[in-house]
């Protein structure tokens, strides 16, 4: 949905062409679905800390699921409210943005949810990947194997960068995107 709507949204303000896309994380993640199902084609591709790899994460998820359920249950006698403002303690505790806004949760799961990996093989733009070496959110293998998948990509790491690495390392990045699109 969200590739479909990056479509609409460029057609409505007359973007035909794309010449460069560049996404972040999530946005990264966005770009790669709306390039596998042909919604943008753009001549270049720029991933910054792209998310988007979810496979490394099923024996951890099924872990997490089973001790939620495990801990759900000696809550179930307790009052409604009682029950809401313990799961957003603990869905807070583990560092997740589910309750920021809940209306979307359904949203966020099927996010979260979808692995781009084998979608990403679909891509035939020329791409830079740019990750940093200490990025615990979108980790710097995360680019190896999309450049593994991506046949026309570049990889760099950022050493000592983090997931921000164009706010903290801006000025790198802006000189491995120029010398990109050059």
């Amino acid at each position: 949905s969200y590739a479909e709507f990056v479509h609409h949204f460029t057609d409505k303000i007359g973007i035909n062409k794309v010449d460069t896309l560049i996404g972040h994380s999530n946005g990264g993640a966005i770009a790669i679905k709306a390039i596998s199902i042909a919604e943008l084609e753009p001549k270049k591709l720029v991933l910054l800390a792209s998310s988007g790899i979810r496979s490394t994460y099923k024996g951890r998820k099924k872990a997490l699921r089973i001790a939620a359920k495990t801990a759900k249950l000696p809550t179930k006698l307790m009052p409604k409210n009682v029950q809401a403002k313990l799961k957003k303690k603990a869905y807070a505790a583990v560092g997740s943005d589910l309750f920021v806004a809940e209306h979307l949760q359904k949203t966020f799961k099927e996010v979260v949810g979808e692995d781009l990996l084998t979608s990403s093989a679909k891509i035939t733009s020329d791409t830079l990947l740019l990750y940093g070496s200490d990025d615990t959110a979108t980790l710097p293998a995360y680019g190896s194997m999309f450049a593994e998948k991506i046949a026309n990509s570049k990889l760099h790491v950022i050493e000592g960068a983090g997931h921000f690495l164009h706010q903290t390392h801006a000025e790198q990045v802006e000189s491995y995107i120029k010398e990109f699109i050059s």
